[in-house]
């Protein structure tokens, strides 16, 4: 800088640029990506006219580009996620020109920068990018594992089991014996971490252990193996007591839905099958959403699932009953859950929401069997109710 009124002008533009990314963040938090995306180009442009290699405009710049990078990675088309890896990896590339081996707190946002890299990747599901995403996992699990010999700050502990449960996400999606077998021991890692942090000092300390127990039930589940199914169940069920008698906080109730969701998914699963216990694990998943499916899509999409779960369980109840009045009163059970997710289904087909597909057809064919065996006079009517869902009969 030339003179003392230049590093005051510059310092200034920095109070400025800085209020502007906090603004950004408080619309990140709100879901508003496109304004995130507007308000950081501003940043990124009005930057690049102060001193490029003063420490607080790199700092600076690479947090916009991470905060860039995320809101565009979350508006899901494949040329912003691409322009989202071009993001991470300049942020990457600025970090690298600051002393973080000196300066703990630069090289946790470095570790955040991989992290949210392997994020992005990691939506897109080929196997190379699986693949790259478990590097940048490792380098930002490697990073905060050297930090916390330094500073045993919690929330690096938390970013640290984070960056093991996402790197075992990785390798579940990898699929393979050996890839599910090393995400299972990042699981462990991760709540290994956890468990060194007090569970009741932060919310978001008790959700992150339930989603790894979660987590480590589904990647059990994918075994395939009667074993690996028990062992499912058992993550599944300390997934639940972490949140089961904690205070109610609407994203803990959705972990919980989707654990006893999954765990009544298992129960069809496992031999020998428990349709009753599916049933009413199913409920439990149900009641947990009831007041949000209709406002929140992936609590939407944990009720649909449960309904689906629900509805197995009572067509292997119905195969075990021979009283025709029992049969009839689980058929109308049956038969509201599957109009109810129906009505959900349509409530976000409205909104514009398309992404219920799988689950949402199944639920459709349930529907139009079930009508056909009970009562085939109201097939015509349940499908034309449901017409124009993009939905189909055939499997």
């Amino acid at each position: 800088m030339d003179s003392e009124l230049d590093e005051e002008a510059v310092k200034q533009t920095l109070v400025e640029l800085t209020e502007r990314l906090k603004q950004a963040e408080e619309l990140w938090a709100g879901a508003d990506f496109a304004a995130v995306v507007s308000i950081t180009g501003t940043v990124l442009e009005v930057s690049q006219s102060l001193p490029v290699n003063y420490g607080p405009v790199i700092v600076l710049r690479a947090a916009a580009l991470v905060l860039r990078g995320n809101a565009l990675r979350e508006q899901g088309t494949g040329v912003t996620r691409k322009a989202a890896l071009a993001c991470h990896d300049e942020a990457l590339r600025l970090w690298d020109r600051l002393p973080a081996e000196e300066i703990p707190h630069f090289r946790n946002h470095q570790a955040k920068a991989w992290m949210n890299r392997g994020i992005t990747l990691l939506n897109e599901g080929s196997a190379d990018y699986l693949t790259e995403a478990v590097r940048c996992f490792d380098q930002s699990i490697q990073l905060r594992q050297q930090l916390i010999k330094d500073d045993p700050e919690p929330l690096i502990r938390y970013g640290l089991a984070a960056g093991w449960m996402n790197r075992a996400d990785a390798l579940t999606k990898l699929e393979g014996e050996s890839n599910l077998n090393e995400a299972l021991r990042s699981y462990d890692e991760a709540l290994g971490v956890m468990d060194t942090l007090a569970i009741d000092t932060n919310p978001l300390f008790r959700q992150r252990i339930a989603i790894a127990w979660l987590n480590r039930g589904l990647t059990w589940e994918m075994t395939g193996t009667n074993g690996g199914l028990a062992q499912a169940l058992e993550s599944f069920d300390k997934s639940i007591a972490v949140l089961e008698n904690a205070p109610q906080v609407p994203q803990q109730q959705q972990v919980l839905a989707a654990a006893w969701m999954n765990r009544g998914n298992v129960l069809l699963r496992h031999q020998p099958a428990d349709p009753v216990a599916a049933r009413e694990n199913a409920q439990r998943a149900m009641q947990a959403v009831a007041e949000s499916e209709r406002n929140n899509i992936a609590d939407a999409e944990i009720g649909l699932k449960a309904r689906h779960v629900a509805c197995r369980a009572i067509a292997r109840l119905t195969e075990q009953m021979k009283d025709r009045g029992a049969r009839d009163d689980v058929f109308a059970e049956a038969t509201d859950l599957v109009d109810d997710g129906m009505e959900i289904v349509r409530h976000w087909h409205a909104r514009g929401v398309r992404g219920f597909g799988p689950i949402a057809n199944d639920l459709f064919r349930f529907g139009a069997k079930l009508y056909q065996v009970y009562q085939p006079h109201f097939v015509d009517e349940f499908v034309e109710e449901n017409q124009g869902l993009g939905l189909s009969l055939q499997s």
